[in-house]
């Protein structure tokens, strides 16, 4: 069975903002996770501008398309680059996607 996944990410440390090079280091390195487990995404990392614990942060996001089996795999990968960027979490959302529309009925 395939879900779909939602990673999050932050780009402060202790309340500040990483490197440039860091944040472009930790947002492909998210990336190459999700293409390691072979998921289909849809949302490539993409920017806004959140906050976490109070404090204004850029964040990341992704939405993507994986077999349920490698979830725990994908869990293990994101944890190692949690703690490799010393974030405090990076935030996995899992679901299942339904399409609404005219030509698509729940």
């Amino acid at each position: 069975m395939r879900v779909t996944v939602t990673i999050s990410i932050g780009r402060n440390i202790d309340g500040r903002p990483m490197t440039d090079d860091r944040w472009e280091s930790f947002r492909d390195a998210v990336s190459e996770a999700l293409a390691w487990e072979v998921a289909t995404t849809y949302v490539d990392g993409a920017l806004s501008t959140g906050s976490w614990q109070g404090a204004p942060e850029t964040s990341a996001t992704w939405v993507a398309s994986l077999s349920e089996s490698q979830l725990p795999t994908l869990r293990i990968r994101l944890r190692i680059l949690a703690r490799r960027f010393h974030q405090d979490a990076i935030a996995l959302t899992v679901g299942a996607t339904e399409l609404l529309g005219d030509d698509h009925h729940a």
